[in-house]
C-alpha cells in the first residue's frame, strides 16, 4: 500500500492464514469516507469469502478510506471499485484484496501469500471482476447482458456484428487495460464463479462468454495481390479475446490439464507487470507438479531472488528434448538480454544456485542447413580457386582481425531452399539469409556440411575426411561455428568475440546423427543431437541466442 499505510499485525506462521475485509454499512455509522473492517482469518475448507480482481492502476494513492478505524490510503482504481461494492448485493460478504489484505513491505509474508495466490482464488465463493469506470459503450453491452441473461435461445450477444455500432462497443470492452494485467490470469483462470462489473452494471461470466470475440478488423481492397486485406484488432485486444478463449475451454471442461510452469510464461509473457518476476510468480497457481523423472529446482514465490536465477530454476524444470525457442523466450520475457553481466563463460549464475545442478543434461537438435562454399584458409582445391578472388582475400583479411578466426560463406541445401520459398524451414529462419559462418579452425573445407540450432547463431560444422590406410575409413569431425552477417564487419568480429569468449567452452562431441521426420515417421531433413549441460545452454540461450525485443512491448 501506499502513502498512509496500515499498519498490519504480523500473520502467524503456524498454519495458513489469510486477511479479509468487509465493508461498513455507510448509513449505519454515518460515515462521510469508506470505511472497511479487517480480520485475519484461517485458510480451511469452509472459509467463506469473494475475491475482488482488478487493476492496481496509478501508483498515486489519493484515496483515502478507513481500515478498522485507521486512516488509510489507496489507489483510485480500487477505492472506486470499493464505492461500486458498497452498494451492491456483496457489500455485506468478505472480501480478499491484494492490496491490503497482504503486507507488501512484508517481503517474507508477501513470498508466502503470493505461493498461495492460486489456492486463494480458487476456493473463493465468486471472483469479483473490476474492468473499470462505465462509458456509454460499455452499458450498452452490459445492458444488452441483461437483457438476454435468461435464455440464450436465438441469442443476440453471440450474432453482435462488428460492421455495427454495437460491435465497437464491444471491441472497447476488450481494450480495456484490465486484461493487460499478468495477475488476472490466474485470478480468472481458477476462479470458480465471475462476475464482471463496469461501473454500478454487472453480469456473470455465463452471459459475458456468449458475446463474440472474433477478431475485429478493418478491411481494405487491392493491395499487392490484388486481394481484400484484414487488419486485426490491437495487440491488447487480440490478447484479451486470447485469455476469454481459454477461459472459455476451461469453463467447458475442454481444458482441465495443469500446463508446465514454463509454457505458461511463454503463452501469457506479453502481460504487463511491474516487476518482471511476477510473470513468473503470477502464474504459479495455474502450473502443475514438477516432474520427479530427474533432479530439478523448485520454482518458489521468493522475491529475494534476481530474475536470472529465476530463469536458471525455469530451465531445470524443462524437458531434457530442450525447446530451445521456449528457453530463449523466457530469457527475453524476464528482460535478461538487456544485461548479460550475470552470464560468463565460467557459469557462475549456475553455480550460485546450486552446483549439483549445473551438470544436468539437455538434448538439442541442429538441424541441416546446407553446406560451406568458400572457407578462408583452406587448403582445398575449390576454396583455393576462390580465393584468387579479390573480393575474397577482402573478406578473409576482415575475419582474421580477431584472434585469427576464418570465414565461411554457406550454400543452402536444396530442401531448404525450396522450403524458404514457402516460409518455413530453417533457411528461412535464419536471421540473415545472406550470412557466413565464423569458425576458429581451418581444416573444414567446401562441402562440410552446416547444421544450425534454430533459435541461435549457433552452427556446427560436419567435416568428413577418408583416411590415408588401406581401410578407406572416413575420419569425422565436428567444429563449432557462429553465424553472422556477411555484410557486416561489426556482425563478424561480435561473431568472433562470442565464440572466443563465451562459447569456446560448449563440447564439440556429438551425441547422434539422425534425421528430422514428420508424424508420419517421413524422413524430412538431417539432424544432428547433441548434449549439453545446464550450464551450457544458459551460455547460449545468454550469447548465441537470437534475442528479440517483442516482449518488452505493452499491449
Amino acid at each position: 500500500m501506499d502513502s498512509k499505510v496500515f499498519s498490519h499485525v504480523p500473520l502467524s506462521t503456524d498454519g495458513h492464514y489469510i486477511r479479509l475485509v468487509k465493508i461498513k454499512n455507510f448509513e449505519d455509522h454515518g460515515a462521510k469516507e469508506l470505511m472497511l473492517d479487517l480480520a485475519v482469518q484461517q485458510f480451511t475448507d469452509d472459509i467463506a469469502y469473494n475475491a475482488v480482481s482488478y487493476e492496481w492502476g496509478n501508483a498515486e494513492a489519493a484515496a483515502q478510506i478507513q481500515i478498522n478505524n485507521e486512516d488509510v490510503s489507496i489507489r483510485q482504481n480500487l477505492y472506486d471499485f470499493l464505492q461500486i461494492l458498497s452498494q451492491s448485493a456483496y457489500k455485506d460478504e468478505w472480501l480478499f484484496v491484494d492490496a491490503i489484505c497482504i503486507d507488501q513491505g512484508n517481503i517474507l509474508e508477501r513470498n508466502a501469500q503470493v505461493q498461495r495466490m492460486g489456492d486463494i482464488y480458487r476456493q473463493a465463493r465468486v471472483v469479483l471482476v473490476w474492468l473499470g469506470p462505465a462509458t456509454p459503450e460499455s452499458d450498452v453491452i452490459f445492458d444488452m447482458c441483461e437483457t438476454h441473461a435468461v435464455s440464450a435461445e436465438d441469442d443476440a450477444l453471440a450474432a453482435i456484428s462488428w460492421e455495427e455500432e454495437v460491435g465497437d462497443a464491444l471491441d472497447t470492452i476488450y481494450q480495456r487495460s484490465y486484461w493487460t494485467r499478468l495477475w488476472i490470469i490466474q485470478e480468472l483462470l481458477l476462479a470458480r464463479s465471475i462476475v464482471f462489473f463496469c461501473g454500478p452494471k454487472l453480469t456473470t461470466w455465463s452471459v459475458f462468454r456468449r458475446l463474440p470475440r472474433s477478431v475485429k478488423g478493418i478491411f481494405y481492397e487491392g493491395g499487392l495481390t490484388g486481394g481484400d486485406i484484414k487488419l486485426g484488432s490491437t495487440p491488447r485486444g487480440r490478447h484479451a479475446r486470447s485469455l476469454l478463449s481459454a477461459l472459455e475451454r476451461r469453463s467447458s471442461k475442454e481444458d482441465q490439464t495443469e500446463q508446465q510452469l514454463y509454457k505458461l510464461v511463454v503463452d501469457f509473457g506479453k502481460a504487463q507487470c511491474l516487476d518482471n518476476r511476477d510473470r513468473v510468480f503470477g502464474l504459479l497457481g495455474l502450473a502443475g507438479q514438477n516432474s520427479t523423472e530427474r533432479q530439478s529446482l523448485d520454482v518458489l514465490a521468493d522475491y529475494s531472488a534476481e530474475p536470472c536465477e529465476l530463469f536458471v530454476r525455469l530451465l531445470s524444470n524443462m524437458p531434457r528434448e530442450l525447446n530451445i525457442y521456449a528457453a530463449r523466450d523466457i530469457f527475453d520475457i524476464l528482460q535478461l538480454h538487456t544485461n548479460l553481466s550475470a552470464f560468463t563463460e565460467d557459469g557462475q549464475i549456475v553455480k550460485k544456485i546450486l552446483t549439483s545442478i549445473s551438470e544436468l543434461t539437455f538434448e538439442v537438435d541442429f538441424i541441416h542447413l546446407g553446406h560451406l562454399k568458400h572457407v578462408s584458409a583452406s587448403t582445398c582445391d575449390w576454396c583455393e580457386m576462390w580465393k584468387e578472388r579479390k573480393e575474397a582475400r577482402e573478406k578473409d583479411a576482415e575475419a582474421f582481425l580477431y584472434q585469427g578466426y576464418a570465414l565461411h560463406e554457406i550454400q543452402a541445401g536444396k530442401s531448404q531452399t525450396s522450403w524458404a520459398a514457402h516460409n518455413v524451414g530453417p533457411y528461412h529462419a535464419v536471421w540473415p539469409n545472406d550470412c557466413c559462418v565464423v569458425n576458429k579452425d581451418t581444416s573444414v573445407c567446401e562441402g562440410d556440411d552446416v547444421f544450425v540450432l534454430m533459435g541461435t547463431n549457433l552452427v556446427i560444422i560436419q567435416h568428413i575426411e577418408s583416411k590415408d590406410d588401406l581401410s578407406g575409413e572416413a575420419e569425422v569431425r565436428f567444429e563449432l561455428g557462429y553465424m553472422a552477417h556477411t555484410r557486416e564487419f561489426d556482425s563478424m568480429i561480435a561473431a568472433s568475440q562470442n565464440l572466443a569468449r563465451y562459447l569456446s567452452r560448449l563440447p564439440k562431441r556429438v551425441v547422434d546423427l539422425g534425421w528430422l521426420t514428420n508424424e508420419s515417421g517421413t524422413k524430412l531433413e538431417k539432424k544432428i543431437t547433441q548434449q549439453y549441460t545446464l550450464t551450457d545452454v544458459v551460455l547460449i540461450v545468454a550469447h548465441a541466442a537470437t534475442h528479440s525485443s517483442h516482449w518488452s512491448q505493452d499491449l
